[in-house]
C-alpha cells in the first residue's frame, strides 16, 4: 500500500501544462487526464510492471482535486459525485488486477480499450473549449467521438465476452458475483454514456436545422 503515497507526483504535469500551455483549470486537468490515458496505453503496450499503480496514484490525485474544488468553490456535489464513484471503483478494479484475480488479463485489457475511448472524449472537449469552429464542424467532430467511444467501449466489449467463453463459464462456475457485477458496471457505464454522446449529436444536429 506504499506506492498510494505517489499520488502527488501528477501535480506536477498539472503545474506545467497550466504554466506553458493553458491557466484554465479545467484545461489543465483536462490534458492531464489525456496525458494518463496515453501514459496507460504505452506502458500496457510495453508490458510495464507498475502500470495498475501509476493509475491508481492518478485516480487518488484525481480524488483530491475533485474534493478540493468542491470545498473551496462550494462545488455542487452532485454535479460531481459520479466521477467520485468512477475513481473508486476503477481504483478497486486496478486492485483486482494486482491481486492477479482469474479475470486480470481480460480486465487490464478492456481497460486499456476504455482509455483509448477515453482520447477521443478530451480531444472533443478540448476542441470546444480552444477552437472556433461552425455548427456543422462541431456536429462531425461530435460524430466522430460517439462512433470512437461505442468502438472500443461497447461493441469491442460485447465482442470479447461473447468470444471469450472461459469468462462467463468462470463466473457461472464459481458463482463469482464481484466479476459478474463488474461486467454489468462495464456494460452499463458504456451504454449510459454513449446514449449521453447520442443526445448531444442530437442537439447539434438540431442547430444545423
Amino acid at each position: 500500500m506504499d506506492y498510494y503515497c505517489y499520488f502527488l507526483i501528477w501535480y506536477i504535469p498539472n503545474k506545467l501544462i497550466s504554466h506553458y500551455i493553458t491557466t484554465t483549470p479545467e484545461l489543465s486537468q483536462n490534458l492531464n487526464s489525456a496525458l494518463h490515458a496515453l501514459l496507460y496505453i504505452v506502458l500496457h503496450l510495453a508490458g510495464c510492471a507498475y502500470l495498475e499503480y501509476m493509475s491508481i496514484n492518478y485516480y487518488i490525485y484525481d480524488l483530491v482535486v475533485i474534493t478540493e474544488t468542491i470545498i473551496r468553490n462550494h462545488y455542487d456535489f452532485y454535479k460531481l459525485y459520479i466521477y467520485i464513484i468512477h475513481h473508486l471503483v476503477s481504483i478497486y478494479i486496478l486492485e483486482m488486477i494486482i491481486s492477479q484475480h482469474y479475470l486480470s488479463g481480460f480486465i487490464s485489457h478492456h481497460i486499456y480499450l476504455f482509455e483509448i475511448s477515453n482520447l477521443a472524449i478530451y480531444g472533443t472537449y478540448h476542441y470546444i473549449k480552444f477552437a472556433r469552429y461552425s455548427d456543422g464542424q462541431l456536429f462531425f467532430v461530435k460524430l466522430f467521438q460517439y462512433f470512437w467511444y461505442v468502438y472500443f467501449r461497447v461493441y469491442m466489449f460485447l465482442y470479447n465476452i461473447y468470444n471469450r467463453d472461459d469468462v462467463l463459464k468462470y463466473i457461472y462456475q464459481s458463482s463469482d458475483i464481484t466479476s459478474a457485477g463488474l461486467i454489468m458496471i462495464f456494460l452499463t457505464m458504456n451504454v449510459s454514456w454513449s446514449i449521453k454522446l447520442l443526445s448531444g449529436i442530437i442537439r447539434s444536429y438540431g442547430r444545423l436545422l
